[in-house]
């Protein structure tokens, strides 16, 4: 009897941890992709990050934010990798693409570009915040820093912004 009620139990947990996966995977990806702005290492990243939560389910399930939880060890993940690559330039800001000009250049590619002139920490608590919707609370748990550091990380991204999509208005 103890047996099948340890089964069942996990079971269950398994079906809350595949629910959980389907859930959250697709915006989890999106949301590394528009933090890294490179969509395989995000991709990756997430997977990643999805393996460590499902091995530790149990605890991860009872977390406030476990999609919070999963990106802060998927960007943590996508650092250490990006380490671990000896023959590339390691910055914390993204190279800038080819100048685009005229009719032809889409609003996507001028927001690309002022996200590019972002540094990584004011790029995830951009993404965090306004792609997600995260509060202020669940950025920084996600991120492993104090509320304030967002606020002002987010104030300073958005200034930045302004400055770089200022004459915008398409």
């Amino acid at each position: 009897m103890a047996i099948s009620g340890f089964v069942a139990v996990t079971a269950s947990r398994e079906a809350d941890f595949a629910a959980f996966y389907q859930q959250n995977i697709g915006s989890l990806s999106r949301t590394l992709t528009a933090a890294l702005d490179d969509p395989q290492v995000a991709q990756d990243a997430a997977q990643e990050a999805m393996a460590r939560a499902c091995e530790r389910w149990d605890k991860i399930e009872s977390y406030d934010n476990p999609v919070g939880w999963c990106y802060r060890v998927a960007m943590n993940w996508a650092t250490s990798r990006w380490r671990k690559r000896k023959r590339e330039v390691i910055t914390d800001i993204m190279p800038m693409p080819a100048a685009l000009d005229g009719p032809d250049f889409a609003v996507q590619d001028r927001l690309l570009i002022a996200l590019r002139s972002l540094s990584t920490d004011q790029r995830s608590v951009i993404v965090l915040r306004l792609v997600e919707d995260w509060s202020i609370n669940e950025t920084a748990e996600a991120l492993g820093i104090k509320p304030g550091t967002v606020q002002s990380r987010y104030a300073r991204a958005l200034a930045r912004l302004r400055e770089e999509l200022g004459d915008f208005h398409d």
